[in-house]
């Protein structure tokens, strides 16, 4: 081959492979491949028919004789075994120094077993010296769990072990099998088969997993062997021909891991954490590669060779893995003394959590031991190989009993403990100093180093990785540092503090630019490292540090005043330097607070505003809050007046920046913080406020027009009424030099913005949603913005949106516009505006004074009762109608009540309506005049109330044939002297239609029986015995002619009782009545059914020319003498009507 030729051979590794690989695969294969490979299996297992007898001997009492072992060995039969025996024979049996062979052809087996397993194994048959010692004889008796598996010794003893192998002797057992496993496989060895007759051979290599399964029957007898090396340092460790190779791969694969080609996401800790084959202790992890056993001393040693040349540390130490596992079950326990047994919560299943933990980390290779702290939490991607403990028994279990105290279910700790190798770069040996011990480690560090060396190389790498550890801070842990100790203010303020100490000592004035822009710039140490820096650096080396420094300052107080001190270090050296900071110092003011008032005022009130200032100014007006702009508006205006005359000019010019920043509030008057709340009342005070200010206080109308416009921009009810009511009250507090000033026409237009508030704010009334009190509280403040606009005709749109309102609310709109009408002195054209719209109103209510039940709860004098609302409607309507006199409004009334027998759902109309109606109705007519219930509209109204009722209710009940008069008298039945006969003789005395029941023994029914018959009542009531069930009842009814008699007196009782509450004499009767009297009497009587021959309407002019309405002059509105109209209450009669109990039925006006 030519030599210029390329070679075929692919590079170990390719940049674009790397990139596609997974590093902890091919990390784990480059290990794997330094480990002592064997070709063969893992475990071995062989039966031996012909195997000698090894005639072993054992010395007995206390060696002063000597017994010999029987094979096939069995337990003595001569007792049963106990705790003590056992304890006696493995005392005997496990000294193997004890214990001697005097067949000599064992020993040659033994030898010729041990190679045949080492070839299994796979040991190398390179390497010498291989040994097998004898360890212990191994007793087993009937109660023995399994075999007992040898410990491989201690490892600092002179000889390495490699493999263990178990000589099972001829003993009759079953069971006792061994379970293998490595590497994610698992074999089983069994030696029961033909134990009694067979010599079996079970043999394993170190770093097996053995678990040993119980015995079922037998008690075998087992001789253990250790297959090991003397360790000779002219003899290299049991290893694969490609090591050197292999170590080549192992440095490319760190390569590859320095320089970012494998790992998609970097873990919280920057270093890999590969597990071992064996878990080892303290002591002998600080023994280094001298405490490691086989193939982890071989990985351990090529992993140090190649760290060093990849640039990489090595350390040794153990990983925990811990498993936690608990299920949150459906019942949730909680103690007894919080109140209650157990909280019901859906059930969430099983939740699993896996956590390592590294500890005793010591380093290999020469560097210095302390940076890592024990009990570092490592993430599982930091872990290699993956699922490392997958199939490992647990060391440990424990159950977190406070756990199971809250939960139905444990919570179990499974951990598994082995000794790792840990690898990390160079470079981050320091970020993980800081990461793990904290900033105070690493200033110790700086201070240790600094002390003995001066500021090196060293230092700038710890003060490196201290700022880049408050650039995460800052960036809320941008590289995912989830795990590391917590970092805070506080500890961010006090490293700050310390860096720029130590950039002014020695004199780094690059250092201190870049830890003063971590610094808190409202801390007093922050202001004094500024100033001291003045003073030790050149100020042009320090601005990039000042002008970050004053950009990150939230205040502009803080700003000049860090300006100022800056100013008094300098002595007077600064030149135009402070005056550019004060330009940036305003350039980069952003969000401007309250505290920065008053240093913004000094600034305006300067000479003039220069291009700078204005762009500030410009960006508080786009930045700056509500609160912010009208307290910096009245700010200027009281350092204005508190300050000497000022120019023509600079009046002006601050006027102008007043009137700028109402103008930019004006928008935000409805923009809240998070933090208010009961927002609609804020901005109801803010309209009020900037209304007042811009009438009273700077008395600029254009600037009220303006705030008008803005507010009226979706604008509600409430902020309708709201503006409307501010400007009113503003515009009549302005002064009388104001208006002349503003002239008509702004005026005019200002209460033209008024009527339009209230125009909008009148369509947009909601009487759905209000309660009564915001309700109440709406009409009386509408009403009384409307009368005081002068435009009580807007009251109008405002009824209009009640359309579907209730009569309550209807209601309260008319007692409103009466108790205004009220505090007008005199008759006027507002007065007559607020009658006829009170006339609209009540026209309206006369359609819903029963849109609610009829009867309600309602509180009367503390005391909650039910009253019916009706009556006191009725009553309210009734007398307004006749007060004011409106005929027209007072038939839609009675028309309206007339309705009330046609509605299906009002069954009880006639007692619980239309007596108590009636009989206060004629009470009150008769007090305005003794004629006024024949008078038209009541006449007719009168006459069809009474007559629906005979038609509709006492019609029906109208018998065909009227029952005949069976005598009255008192019966005399029944012993008197039990309990049934007095029950009877009570029954039978009273107006009692239900049936008389006995239900008793036969002696008890026949007893009754008896009495009733002798008493003679045969034509009062009739018996019959009911045998459904026993005992049998005897059931006594009265007869028909009895109960069609009670009946009919009771109908003819209610009839007369409803005629009273009219309260009519003779005369009065048939004057209403008319042509159909004698028909009442008649129908009263029974002897004749009364018919209705004319609709339930009283027809509209009925009440024309009536005398109740015959008053030459309306009275005045004003001047409502009857209480009843105002108060909305019935008239209370002096005397109620015969047999007639007066109620409360008026409804309570609250």
């Amino acid at each position: 081959m030519d030599a210029s030729e390329p070679s075929k051979e692919p590079p170990l590794f390719h940049e674009e492979v790397l990139r596609e690989r997974d590093f902890h695969e091919d990390f784990r294969q480059t290990l794997a491949s330094c480990r002592s490979e064997f070709a063969g299996t893992f475990c071995y297992a062989s039966s031996d028919a012909r195997a000698p007898n090894p005639s072993i001997k054992i010395p007995i009492d206390d060696g002063s004789s000597v017994q010999t072992v029987k094979l096939p060995w069995s337990w003595p039969k001569t007792r049963t075994p106990t705790d003590d025996d056992e304890l006696d024979y493995r005392k005997i049996y496990s000294e193997a120094l004890a214990v001697s062979f005097s067949n000599p052809m064992w020993e040659v087996y033994v030898e010729e077993k041990a190679r045949e397993v080492a070839r299994a194994l796979g040991i190398p048959p390179y390497f010498p010296k291989l040994r097998c010692e004898f360890s212990s004889l191994i007793f087993h008796n009937p109660r023995s769990g399994g075999f007992k598996i040898p410990q491989n010794g201690d490892p600092g003893e002179s000889n390495i072990t490699i493999a263990s192998m178990l000589v099972v002797l001829p003993s009759a057992f079953e069971g006792g099998e061994l379970h293998c496993r490595y590497s994610g496989q698992t074999r089983v060895l069994d030696a029961s088969q033909g134990s009694e007759y067979n010599t079996s051979i079970l043999a394993w290599s170190n770093g097996v997993v053995i678990e040993a399964k119980p015995f079922t029957s037998g008690s075998p007898l087992v001789l253990s062997y250790r297959l090991g090396y003397i360790p000779d340092p002219n003899t290299p460790l049991p290893s694969p021909p490609r090591v050197f190779r292999c170590q080549a791969e192992v440095e490319q694969c760190l390569i590859a891991w320095k320089e970012g080609h494998f790992w998609k996401t970097l873990p919280g800790l920057p270093i890999l954490v590969y597990v071992l084959s064996f878990k080892y202790g303290a002591e002998d992890l600080r023994r280094g590669l001298d405490g490691l056993k086989d193939s982890d001393a071989n990985v351990a040693s090529h992993a140090i060779c190649a760290a060093g040349r990849a640039g990489f540390r090595v350390c040794l130490g153990g990983v925990t893995k811990s498993v936690k596992t608990y299920k949150i079950s459906g019942k949730r326990h909680w103690p007894w003394n919080m109140g209650f047994k157990y909280l019901e919560e859906e059930s969430k299943g099983w939740d699993r959590k896996d956590m390592y933990q590294i500890t005793n980390v010591v380093c290999v290779d020469g560097g210095e031991d302390g940076l890592f702290d024990d009990g570092v939490e490592v993430e599982e991607g930091n872990v290699v190989p993956k699922g490392a403990f997958d199939g490992s028994q647990r060391d440990n279990l424990e159950h977190d009993r406070r756990f199971s105290t809250y939960y139905g279910d444990k919570r179990i700790l499974e951990q598994h403990q082995r000794s790792a190798l840990i690898l990390l770069r160079e470079e981050d040996q320091i970020l993980l100093g800081v990461a793990l011990n904290g900033y105070e480690w690493a200033l110790r560090k700086v201070d240790a180093l600094t002390a003995k060396y001066g500021y090196n190389d060293m230092a700038e790498m710890v003060v490196a990785s201290l700022l880049e550890r408050l650039t995460e801070f800052k960036r809320n842990s941008a590289k995912n540092y989830n795990e590391l100790p917590a970092f805070d203010d506080n500890a961010s303020n006090t490293l700050t503090r310390e860096l720029g100490a130590y950039a002014i000592k020695w004199r780094l004035p690059a250092l201190w630019n870049d830890v003063i822009s971590h610094c808190n710039p409202s801390l007093e140490a922050t202001v004094n490292s500024a100033s001291l820096a003045v003073t030790t650096f050149e100020l042009e080396m320090i601005k990039p540090g000042l002008s970050q420094l004053l950009k990150r300052m939230p205040t502009m107080c803080d700003r000049t005043s860090l300006i100022t001190a800056m100013a008094s270090r300098s002595q007077g050296t600064e030149g135009d330097w402070v005056g550019h900071l004060r330009v940036e110092a305003l350039a980069s003011y952003r969000k401007p607070v309250l505290e920065d008032i008053p240093t913004l005022v000094n600034i305006f009130l300067g000479q003039g505003l220069n291009s700078h200032e204005s762009n500030c100014l410009d960006r508080i007006l786009s930045s700056g809050s509500y609160e912010f702009l009208v307290n910096l508006a009245k700010a200027l205006r009281s350092h204005r007046s508190s300050q000497p005359p000022l120019v023509d000019e600079e009046k002006a010019r601050l006027d102008a920046i007043e009137r700028r920043c109402l103008q930019a509030a004006f928008p935000l008057w409805k923009k809240f913080a998070r933090s208010e709340y009961n927002n609609d009342d804020i901005a109801k005070k803010r309209i009020h406020a900037l209304a007042n200010y811009c009438l009273v206080e700077l008395s600029d109308i254009h600037l009220c027009l303006a705030l008008a416009n803005v507010v009226q921009e979706g604008a509600t009810y409430d902020i309708h009424t709201t503006l409307a009511g501010a400007l009113h009250q503003d515009l009549s507090r302005a002064a009388s030099s104001s208006l002349d000033t503003w002239g008509p026409e702004k005026v005019l237009k200002l209460q033209q913005i008024v009527v339009e508030c209230l125009s909008a704010a009148a369509r947009q009334a909601d009487w759905k949603k209000p309660s009564v009190s915001v309700a109440q509280a709406n009409i009386d403040q509408f009403v009384r913005l409307s009368l005081d606009a002068g435009k009580p005709e807007l009251c109008y749109p405002f009824l209009d949106s009640m359309k579907t309102a209730s009569y309550w609310t209807h209601h309260s709109l008319e007692l409103s516009l009466l108790a205004q009408s009220k505090k007008i002195p005199r008759l006027n054209a507002t007065t007559g505006a607020l009658y006829d719209i009170r006339r609209s109103i009540v026209d309206r209510t006369i359609t819903k004074w029963d849109d609610e039940p009829m009867f309600q709860l309602r509180y009367v004098k503390g005391t909650q009762r039910t009253l019916n609302i009706w009556i006191g409607r009725v009553y309210y309507i009734m007398t307004w109608t006749l007060n004011f006199k409106e005929p027209d409004l007072c038939v839609s009334l009675l028309n309206s009540v007339l309705k009330i027998p046609s509605n299906p759902e009002c069954k009880s109309w006639h007692s619980a309506f239309y007596l108590p109606l009636i009989s206060g109705a004629t009470q009150f007519l008769r007090t305005k005049d003794k004629t006024a219930v024949t008078a038209e509209p009541f006449k007719t109204f009168f006459r069809l109330a009474l007559s629906v009722y005979l038609a509709r209710v006492l019609g029906p009940k109208t018998p065909d044939i009227l029952p005949s008069e069976a005598p009255k008298r008192t019966v005399d039945v029944g012993c008197g002297k039990c309990a049934n006969c007095r029950q009877l003789q009570a029954w039978v005395n009273k107006l009692d239609k239900e049936p008389f029941r006995v239900s008793a023994r036969q002696e008890v029914r026949t007893h009754v029986e008896r009495q009733i018959s002798s008493a003679e009542i045969d034509d009062i009531v009739s018996m019959e015995t009911v045998r459904e069930r026993s005992p049998y009842t005897l059931v006594v009814t009265k007869t028909h002619e009895i109960v069609a008699r009670m009946d009919w007196s009771s109908t003819q009782s209610d009839a007369r009782a409803y005629l009273q509450c009219f309260g009519f004499n003779e005369e009065e009767l048939e004057v209403v009545m008319g042509e159909r009297y004698q028909d009442v009497s008649k129908a009263i009587e029974g002897e004749k059914v009364f018919e209705l021959t004319e609709s339930l309407v009283i027809p509209p002019g009925a009440a024309k020319g009536s005398t109740l309405f015959s008053a030459s002059a309306t009275p005045s509105p004003t001047s409502e003498s009857n209480a009843v109209a105002v108060a909305g209450k019935p008239p209370m009669p002096k005397k109620p009507a015969a047999s007639q109990k007066r109620k409360c039925t008026h409804e309570d006006s609250n």
